[in-house]
């Protein structure tokens, strides 16, 4: 692999810096401070980039993207099918189910926001376009349940401090979980876990089983892990989200569609939505391979 010049680094991490909150500007001394380089090293970047028009800067409100970044960012959205399929449909997947989404891809170890369906001010800043989450544990599991085991291993090496053999094997229990439903259902709280959680439990369930089960069931809210336990048709819960992923060609996750619920509803409703978005996430599939044999 090439080695990266320093300048390039630096270029990079300050493109992601703004990109990372695209409705505000920086002040030099919050791109120093944040990209930890000096105020004139910071200065000289900047001016390199403003000048190429990748960054723009706007008197003494300080810093934001550029406009010569659009035409490069619509050239790559064209060049990738499924995204372009997935951001096209958005707003009229999010008129179907009542509820907003979003659409993120992987950057490397992070899930960044490329689309929304709603870009008021009410959403999360986490769920803005540019915005960037870690994927590491808890957080990225509906990228790594199609990982290979090597990958996986790896993403779970990144937890302080390490993992249990346990925990690492009721991690792989929740990837299989969600690899075999084909989506991720977050709750918001811990009492419609626990919920969930008792539900699924069999009447037959021995004390050791319960025991595992329970200790399973802490390591998840502790972590604020998303459930993908079975639920209860007549009973509310209390959802956050549901994600679906679109497979790329190599069988990976390559891109995610989020419906941001926030809302008490049944069991019957969640499995309804959640089924309604696999369909979602197979007509963006669809959409694609034929715009990709044109």
């Amino acid at each position: 692999m090439a080695r990266q010049s320093p300048a390039v680094g630096r270029a990079i991490a300050l493109l992601n810096l703004l990109a990372g909150a695209p409705e505000r500007r920086f002040t030099l001394t919050e791109i120093a401070r944040a990209l930890e380089m000096n105020k004139a090293t910071a200065h000289g970047l900047l001016a390199t980039l403003a000048s190429a028009q990748w960054v723009e800067r706007d008197g003494k409100l300080g810093y934001a993207l550029g406009a010569a970044l659009i035409p490069l960012g619509q050239a790559a959205l064209g060049r990738d099918h499924l995204l372009h399929a997935a951001q096209s449909a958005l707003r009229d997947f999010a008129d179907q189910l009542g509820y907003p989404m979003v659409v993120s891809v992987a950057v490397g170890d992070e899930a960044m926001v490329v689309g929304v369906s709603d870009d008021s001010q009410s959403l999360s800043p986490k769920m803005r376009v540019g915005s960037r989450t870690p994927i590491s544990p808890p957080w990225g599991t509906i990228f790594a349940a199609w990982w290979p085991s090597d990958e996986v291993n790896a993403w779970l090496d990144r937890v302080e401090p390490p993992l249990s053999d346990a925990q690492r094997e009721q991690y792989r229990g929740v990837l299989n979980s969600i690899r075999n439903h084909g989506y991720v259902i977050a709750l918001d709280d811990a009492e419609s876990k626990l919920q969930a959680f008792l539900e699924s439990v069999p009447a037959d369930v021995t004390v050791g089983q319960l025991r595992s089960s329970m200790a399973h069931l802490i390591d998840l809210m502790a972590h604020g892990q998303a459930n993908t336990l079975e639920f209860t048709a007549d009973s509310e819960y209390r959802v956050s989200a549901i994600i679906v992923p679109v497979l790329g060609p190599n069988g990976r996750v390559a891109i995610t569609m989020t419906a941001l619920l926030q809302d008490r509803i049944e069991g019957r409703e969640i499995t309804r939505l959640a089924e309604r978005m696999l369909e979602m996430a197979q007509t963006v599939s669809e959409r694609a391979g034929a715009a990709g044999v044109r």
